[in-house]
């Protein structure tokens, strides 16, 4: 495991060769959301969201993989010098995007509940 949801942290990842997934907690299942590869960037939204480093899923290595840590303290300097309102929409994009994850993954879990108790016959 590369991160942990619900850990702390500030590191920003590149995954450099293989791939990686990304899975959220809901109820008593893991749900994979996203599976990322060669280039793409993960843990980035920790910097743009107000959680003050709490991880918001948890990311995992599928088979081998290499991964690279971004200079946190200079994106955490450019940051800064951004005007306001860019700033402002740049987080409005990430809570809109966290919550329309957020709703998914519930809905996913609602569902596999729901076909577990009709494959069970439980009403």
């Amino acid at each position: 495991m590369i991160i942990k949801e619900g850990d702390y942290g500030v590191s920003i990842y590149e995954a450099i060769k293989g791939q990686v997934g990304i899975f959220i907690q809901s109820g008593d299942m893991e749900v994979g959301v996203a599976t990322l590869g060669q280039g793409e960037i993960f843990g980035e939204m920790v910097l743009f969201e107000e959680t003050k480093g709490k991880r918001s899923a948890s990311i995992v290595a599928d088979g081998a993989v290499v991964i690279g840590t971004l200079d946190t303290l200079r994106l955490l300097h450019d940051w800064g010098t951004l005007p306001l309102k860019s700033k402002k929409l740049i987080q409005n994009l990430v809570k809109r995007l966290r919550e329309s994850t957020n709703k998914v993954v519930s809905k996913i879990y609602t569902q596999s509940i729901e076909n577990f108790t009709s494959a069970e016959g439980i009403n």
